[in-house]
């Protein structure tokens, strides 16, 4: 239906401006795409509070420089009002290479779709130095 291709649509932008606004070493973007009210837990199960996920973010984004992140096919998942997108990710900078698969979780939130979870699982290598 036409409201689903126009969702999958909208969230394939912003996943794109999250993949772009990485890539450009753009904090303030790309938590701009986040939920206030995020779901990411801690392994225990604790919720993490946006301002503790922009530090992790603010740190990650620090620490490495020249990102490249690629990106295979979104699988999408829909389970009621939340979006699920699966796919490989190739994550390259400066200091790290990795291969895993990427999980975005998107809500609709106002006018747009913004993300409430975000997971990375490594395949092997886990981490390659340079």
């Amino acid at each position: 239906d036409s409201a689903t291709a126009n969702a999958k649509a909208e969230i394939l932008q912003a996943l794109e401006d999250w993949r772009k606004s990485w890539e450009a070493e753009d904090l303030e973007r790309h938590m701009a795409l986040f939920s206030k009210q995020p779901t990411l837990k801690e392994p225990d199960g604790a919720k993490i509070p946006f301002e503790v996920w922009k530090n992790i973010k603010k740190r990650m984004f620090g620490n490495y420089k020249n990102v490249e992140v690629r990106l295979g096919v979104p699988v999408f998942t829909q389970s009621g009002d939340r979006w699920e997108l699966s796919m490989d990710q190739t994550f390259h900078s400066d200091k790290m290479k990795t291969f895993g698969r990427k999980k975005l979780e998107f809500i609709r939130e106002g006018s747009g779709w913004k993300i409430v979870k975000e997971e990375f699982v490594p395949t092997s290598p886990v981490a390659e130095k340079k």
